[in-house]
């Protein structure tokens, strides 16, 4: 016979069958912008080409010599900063980005 817990909490509207709910988000946007403009000089594009397709006004790059899990470890910090919480209260952490870089040091 399998036992099924109910919980309700402030972070959740009604009776579930689950106990695990996102909490806290956190971020990190890379100082480093690199415009539209950049991609004018090397490409057959403009800006105006590239925002009225995409809705791109700029990206942002980590240094060369920073890894992704260099932001993981940014966005984490602001959210415990934010959240006023110690790292031992985290259960779980998940890692979402759109980064050509190598990610297997994010583990």
């Amino acid at each position: 016979m399998a036992i099924r817990r109910i919980v309700k909490n402030k972070f959740m509207s009604k009776s579930t069958l689950f106990n695990a709910y996102v909490s806290a988000i956190g971020h990190f946007v890379p100082p480093k912008v690199i415009s539209n403009r950049y991609f004018e000089k090397y490409l057959d594009t403009t800006d105006e080409w590239i925002k009225e397709r995409t809705g791109i006004t700029e990206r942002r790059y980590l240094e060369d010599n920073q890894p992704i899990s260099y932001a993981a470890i940014k966005a984490i910090e602001m959210l415990l900063s934010e959240r006023k919480i110690s790292a031992e209260e985290i259960d779980l952490i998940i890692v979402a980005t759109v980064s050509v870089k190598r990610t297997e040091n994010i583990c």
